[in-house]
Formats: C-alpha cells, sequence, structure tokens
C-alpha cells in the first residue's frame, strides 16, 4: 500500500533533475592507448558504476545530458573515447565502423582500470554494481559487452564480447539483424537490456529503418527485454549527445527528459537492485507524461 503511494505521488518521474550529488568531473585520464573522461557525485560511500559508449565520430565528452543526471544521483560515469572518434584524428569514410571489435575490449579494459580511476578521482567504487549503456553504434557496443554473438562471416562460429561484471545494458537506438548481428545473436542474452528508439530514428549513414531497433528486444529472452518507444522521436533523441549532427532531428526536451528518466529508472533497478524502480519501469509509468508520446513495453509480461 505504502510502495503504491509513493509511486501514485511520483507521477511519471522517477527521481527529480537533477538529482541531490554534486558532480564533479576529471575530464581526461589516460588509459593505456585511450582517454576517458570520469563524471562523478561527491562522497565517500562506494558508488554504482556506469560506462558509455558513444556514438561513431563521437568522443568522451559528449551526452552530458545523460552523464551529469546519472552522476547527479550517484552514479560515477566513464565515457571512453574510441578509435573510430573524430576527435583522435579519424577521418569519415565507408569502413569506419570497422573498429566494431575494439570497442567492447576497451569497455572490459576500462573495468579492469576501476582501481586507477578510484586512484585519479579518490571516489570508491562498487565492483558489483556495474551497468554499460552506448548510443547508436554505442548500442552496438554495449550490446556485445551485455552477450549478443557476432558472426563475423556467414559460416563463422559465433563470438561473445561479454563482460560478466556487467549486471545491465541500456541500449538507445541499437541496431538490428545485418552486419555482425544475426536472428540468434540475442537468443541468449545474459542481462537485462533497455532499449529506447522511436518512430523517426532512422540512421545517418544508413537505410536503417526504425522498426529494425526492436530486433534486440523481439529476438531477446523474455523477462529481460525492456523497451520505450518514443512517437516522433529522430536518432537525436531531442538532444541527449549534446551536439548536431546529420539526422539528430529537432530539440526537444521532452525526449531528453524520457531518455534520463526511463535509463535512471533501469539502472537503479537492475544494477542498484531498486525494487520499486522495476515496478515503475514494467508498468509503463513514464507513458503517462505529457512532454512526449510514449509506448513502454517488457517483454513476455
Amino acid at each position: 500500500m505504502k510502495l503504491a503511494l509513493l509511486l501514485a505521488l511520483a507521477g511519471p518521474a522517477w527521481r527529480d533533475a537533477p538529482g541531490p550529488c554534486e558532480v564533479l568531473v576529471l575530464e581526461t585520464l589516460r588509459l593505456g592507448t585511450f582517454d576517458v573522461r570520469v563524471t562523478y557525485p561527491k562522497g565517500d560511500a562506494p558508488a554504482p558504476v556506469l560506462v558509455f559508449s558513444h556514438g561513431l565520430y563521437g568522443s568522451k565528452d559528449g551526452y552530458q545530458p545523460l552523464a551529469r543526471f546519472w552522476a547527479s544521483h550517484g552514479y560515477v560515469v566513464i565515457q571512453p573515447t574510441h578509435p573510430d572518434s573524430l576527435r583522435e584524428g579519424f577521418q569519415e569514410r565507408a569502413d569506419a565502423t570497422r573498429a566494431w571489435d575494439e570497442r567492447p575490449r576497451q569497455i572490459s579494459a576500462v573495468l579492469d582500470a576501476l582501481a586507477t580511476i578510484e586512484e585519479k578521482t579518490g571516489r570508491k567504487l562498487d565492483r558489483e554494481k556495474i551497468g554499460v549503456g552506448g548510443h547508436s553504434f554505442g548500442a552496438h557496443t554495449a550490446m556485445l559487452v551485455g552477450g549478443a554473438i557476432a558472426y563475423r562471416g556467414l559460416r563463422a562460429k559465433g563470438t561473445s564480447f561479454r563482460d560478466a561484471r556487467v549486471k545491465a545494458t541500456l541500449l538507445i537506438s541499437p541496431q538490428g539483424v545485418g552486419g555482425v548481428l544475426r536472428r540468434d545473436s540475442w537468443m541468449e542474452y545474459a542481462v537485462p537490456a533497455l532499449v529506447i528508439t522511436g518512430s523517426e530514428d532512422t540512421s545517418p549513414i544508413s537505410e536503417t529503418k526504425p522498426e529494425s531497433r526492436l530486433d534486440p528486444f523481439k529476438l531477446g529472452p523474455d523477462g529481460k527485454m525492456h523497451l520505450v518507444w518514443i512517437e516522433g522521436a529522430h536518432h537525436g533523441f531531442g538532444g541527449i549527445s549534446g551536439a548536431r549532427f546529420p539526422g539528430a532531428g529537432p530539440r526537444d526536451e521532452g525526449q531528453v527528459w524520457v531518455v534520463q528518466q526511463a535509463s535512471l529508472a533501469f539502472f537503479d533497478a537492475f544494477v542498484k537492485g531498486d525494487e520499486a524502480a522495476a515496478k515503475w519501469l514494467a508498468e509503463g509509468e513514464i507513458a503517462k507524461t505529457d512532454r512526449a508520446k510514449v509506448r513502454c513495453e517488457t517483454k513476455g509480461r
């Protein structure tokens, strides 16, 4: 009864934005061959960890509307710069996605370096509470870390990049069947996943249709796959990257708010183990908002 009352009082928002924590930033930390940005809450208790993978040509410095929001609610957010970043001098070309297999290895390298990140930030990290997320090409990366099987050729044996330290994956505008992904790639997906996409979520570099981004949700295991569909959302979801790019679509604070709220509830539920957050997400509370037209679903529910 008390839980139901609290949820009713909360309305469509899971947590207020911004959160209660003072946010600190370590703008650049070199980890071997690549840089990371660390956005973290001030405090002494061990904090849960989120690693976020940028889209094609992006960098560690993007997605501040998400990174700072999560940090303000108690998460240490680590953002690596991948080899396809224009910040690293990479030149746009047709084979830009060739580094797809190096990206998930970098995520695991970040997790291998948590002791260094603790030392440089002075912030204790909870190694039992780790989530990974990504947008666009970054969602592809997060899927591989979460357990999606990749196939390098028609007759190739599947390759797993699964990192068992990761408890949940956020997939914003993920790829569907095609390339190294087949229909069975998500059959035994290891951890809970939240797919966020929308009706105008095409690709700036291909003829991807928005419906194909539902493949991870549709083809993954019952009970683990969650969906937030935003009507009218383009590839930029109203400005989650903090930058303009081809195909991003118009700015929309309501869409950014939906991504913030849904992702935070998801990570609270499956990284922190918050049962109230899991209930809020599964019951589609965010669909009650008037800030955007939203559809929510949990596969198998």
